[in-house]
């Protein structure tokens, strides 16, 4: 993230990530790790995590989600577990 020269910031339970290179309009790809108020991991998009965290789905495609800048794009799980 820093090599980009983003930052990020708590906000309540979200974090916010700043990337000054980045505007509205414009698509990213960006890793995620999913966690319930208690720090329980319940999804990610990086195996490493998901190893870490003991949700690793064999099979899975461990990828970066591409999200369109600007378009109030939310993660939507279809499965917690």
């Amino acid at each position: 993230m820093e090599r980009l020269g983003a930052t990020s910031t708590e906000v309540g339970e979200r974090k916010c990530i700043t990337m000054p290179e980045a505007k509205n309009g414009d698509t990213v790809r960006v890793h995620y790790v999913g966690k319930f108020p208690g720090g329980k991991v319940f999804d990610t998009s990086t195996e490493k995590e998901a190893v870490k965290a003991g949700i690793y789905q064999k099979g899975r495609d461990y990828k970066p989600l591409t999200v369109s800048l600007g378009r109030n794009s939310r993660i939507h799980w279809n499965r917690i577990g």
